[in-house]
């Protein structure tokens, strides 16, 4: 008798939902809300790619470093980060090259672990020979640049798989804090 009478339930049950479109969807309001995918991003470039629906997001924005003054601060929009190239490694070149420091110094590679950004420089940027106001500022201008990564939390100047001590003036053996515009939310529009 009891199976009798849960079957008969059952199919009431599915006879309403066939009958009554609307019991056959739950209403938004009861819903859960479904977490959102983690996502790794392993660098940010400002090739844009197409999302769901087809559209292209807009262009990361960064910002090259500037001197006024004595003082550091973010400058004009950075050029576009070519295709496939890295933006840490890239905007590394472009704050140098704002420094006007020749063809030689370069940043060949950045590999962040553990939120610091391991800059690997070549070896004409340890023996260029800095002034200790320009070494300053390059510093400065390097922390500063990589403060616009969420991921980078300090950075730490290498060449030939070794720490560089100095370039003459600071002592830069040990990873150096970042200076972020907007902690954690990417780059943020010069000051005026």
């Amino acid at each position: 008798m009891l199976f009798l009478m849960g079957a008969l339930g059952f199919g009431v049950f599915a006879a309403y939902i066939s009958k009554t479109p609307q019991a056959a969807r739950v209403p938004n309001e009861l819903r859960r809300d479904r977490p959102t995918p983690v996502v790794k991003h392993e660098d940010r470039t400002s090739q844009p790619t197409k999302d769901d629906q087809g559209t292209k997001p807009t262009a990361e924005t960064y910002y090259i470093p500037k001197v006024s003054g004595e003082t550091v601060k973010l400058g004009d929009a950075a050029p576009e980060v070519p295709a496939g190239e890295d933006a840490k490694k890239f905007l590394g070149n472009e704050t140098l090259k704002a420094f006007n420091l020749g063809d030689g110094p370069a940043v060949l590679g950045v590999d962040v672990r553990d939120h610091i950004a391991v800059l690997d420089m070549n070896q004409a940027f340890v023996d260029h020979g800095y002034g200790s106001s320009q070494e300053g500022q390059l510093v400065e201008a390097m922390q500063i640049v990589y403060g616009q990564f969420p991921d980078v939390e300090k950075i730490q100047f290498m060449c030939n798989g070794q720490p560089i001590d100095s370039l003459g003036h600071l002592e830069l053996s040990a990873p150096l804090p970042v200076e972020h515009s907007s902690k954690g939310s990417g780059p943020k529009p010069p000051e005026e």
